[in-house]
């Protein structure tokens, strides 16, 4: 759960930023100088900031095809390959002890990350909170000024006029209002009922609750102090129409700003306060440069067009996938496998799932394509070479039971001249045998094997594809080879590329078998996984499965191993 609240706060930073820099392009190529216009267009951004993790998780992921992705140079694997010697291999891998104390470091690193996120966050909601408390102490001990208007009123607490609140918003003045002049008290007026006009303290509102949440973003902050300036010039720029006089304009907010720095500045932040020490300056020197030109508020229209604009913006932003090509763009070498064929490997399978009721979604892979021609004569009599690859990440951690069960299931029903290889893979690719043998036909050890695999790290499941297909080319006396991949379907580490990948499994002869234990939390992530497992299937005249439940993992295994057999 803690990683899936990381992964998912870094990916909404990373989008966003994608969202602020489509607003900042606009801003300039359009030369927009209005700070009402310029206010509307960054709260679009916050907007967009506070919904990018719920549409990222409730929203119809939106794929994008992508070119394919480049193949880095390969660099030496911990798992030796037809290239590789065993001496050399050995050398790489780390001892069974160092091994764990990373993956130790690793955990607690994971977990301290996230403690450390969740404490700052509740100090600033908590923050958050005191002060809505402080405003509710406000709204109680504040006595109105009827002849000032319905929603003027007086408070002690306040040293500097402001506004306060939403449905019932109140324009709060200090006591020393009753010595200010007709021309000042109409500027402040004229100021602070733009601000509720405006619900500009629902903005103010909404960018500190989006603080909170993405207090380790720089743009979070950046936000919430320019949409402050920005609402304070809007705000000047309506207050200016009602005057018309600059100057006094000027003179009342640098008096407002001297009489807060005299009595220690404002008193309550969730207050929005007219004139402070840290934004008068510049605003008395727009409102005094003789190219000011005042700027007329920003329509009803204005925002409707500006909603229209951004709402499909705001979607992508949060929906959008990219993946490196689409699964019908995929040419292949070899002719199909007949349709029966798959119909016959999936009735035994629905069948029982038809008794339990879990008919839906177990077997997605419905276009089969054969790399190889399948051998139909005394095929239980051939010696069997299958590797099997386990996802161990830290994203796995959760389903280490559905891991197990779907290994073990496996392994017990291999025969007892088959070879097997256990290889799992976090961010590196690793031989998981206990003797450090390449393979194994003692169900022990196997067994053994399982028992010690941990969950640590990112997700490297297209390097640990590629050495299970060279381990398994070094198995020339097997005629039958399969590779069996139980993971989550992402990959994070991998260097080589996809289509490399598809490359080397149809021309290797292998046939590839997809367990995919989905991210139930994160849909984008299952399309994505679904795309890249049916192509690893595919490609080889395999078979992907998506189990929702261990006893599904378990049928699921023993099916694999009951086609396996006929191969």
């Amino acid at each position: 759960m803690a990683i899936d609240i990381v992964s998912q706060l870094v990916s909404a930073s990373v989008r966003v930023c994608g969202l602020a820099l489509v607003t900042f392009v606009s801003l300039t190529l359009f030369r927009i100088r209005s700070s009402g216009a310029r206010h509307a267009m960054w709260t679009v951004v916050l907007v967009g900031m506070l919904l990018e993790i719920p549409l990222g998780v409730v929203a119809p992921v939106v794929m994008l095809e992508a070119l394919p992705i480049l193949p880095a140079p390969v660099e030496p694997r911990v798992m030796e390959s037809a290239g590789t010697s065993r001496a050399a291999a050995q050398a790489l891998t780390p001892a069974s002890h160092t091994r764990q104390a990373v993956t130790l470091t690793r955990v607690s690193w994971r977990t301290t990350l996230t403690g450390i996120y969740l404490a700052i966050s509740l100090l600033l909601f908590f923050r958050l909170v005191f002060g809505c408390w402080g405003l509710h102490k406000i709204f109680r001990g504040s006595t109105p000024i009827p002849r000032l208007g319905t929603d003027v009123f007086e408070s002690t607490r306040v040293v500097v006029p402001g506004s306060v609140g939403c449905f019932r918003a109140r324009v709060l003045l200090p006591r020393a209002w009753r010595d200010w002049d007709t021309s000042k008290l109409g500027a402040v007026l004229a100021h602070e009922r733009a601000h509720i006009q405006r619900h500009d303290w629902l903005t103010h509102l909404a960018s500190h609750v989006n603080v909170c949440i993405f207090w380790f973003h720089p743009l979070a902050w950046w936000i919430e102090r320019e949409l402050a300036r920005l609402a304070e010039e809007a705000c000047d720029d309506v207050a200016l129409f009602e005057t018309k006089d600059r100057g006094e304009y000027a003179a009342t907010l640098v008096d407002i700003a001297h009489t807060a720095a005299a009595n220690g500045g404002v008193l309550s932040w969730p207050v929005i306060s007219m004139a402070t020490d840290s934004n008068v300056t510049r605003r008395v020197n727009r409102i005094l440069n003789r190219t000011f030109q005042i700027s007329k508020p920003f329509s009803r229209l204005a925002w409707a067009s500006l909603v229209l604009w951004s709402a499909p913006v705001i979607y992508l932003s949060a929906a959008v996938s990219v993946t490196p090509v689409r699964r019908d763009s995929i040419t292949l070498k070899h002719a199909p496998v007949p349709d029966r064929h798959a119909e016959a490997v999936r009735q035994p399978l629905l069948q029982d799932q038809k008794a339990s009721g879990l008919l839906a979604d177990v077997v997605s892979n419905h276009n089969l394509r054969s790399s190889t021609p399948p051998v139909r004569s005394q095929h239980d009599e051939r010696p069997l070479a299958i590797c099997i690859l386990l996802d161990t990440s830290g994203s796995m951690y959760e389903k280490r039971d559905k891991v197990m069960a779907a290994a073990l299931a496996l392994v017990q029903a291999s025969k007892p001249h088959d070879e097997v290889c256990i290889v799992g893979f976090d961010d590196e690719v690793f031989n998981a045998l206990p003797s450090g043998e390449d393979f194994t036909s003692n169900i022990q050890e196997m067994e053994e094997a399982l028992t010690r695999i941990d969950s640590r790290g990112g997700k490297a499941m297209r390097d640990a594809a590629q050495t299970g297909l060279d381990h398994l080319g070094l198995t020339t006396h097997n005629e039958r080879r399969v590779l069996v991949l139980i993971s989550e379907g992402y990959d994070t580490s991998s260097k080589i590329g996809q289509e490399e990948l598809l490359r080397k499994i149809k021309s290797s002869g292998v046939a590839v078998y997809c367990i995919g234990l989905l991210a139930e939390s994160d849909p984008q992530r299952q399309e994505t996984a679904r795309l890249a497992l049916d192509q690893l299937a595919d490609a080889s005249g395999g078979l992907a499965f998506y189990p929702k439940n261990v006893a599904e993992v378990e049928s699921i295994s023993h099916q694999i191993a009951h086609e396996v057999g006929k191969r």
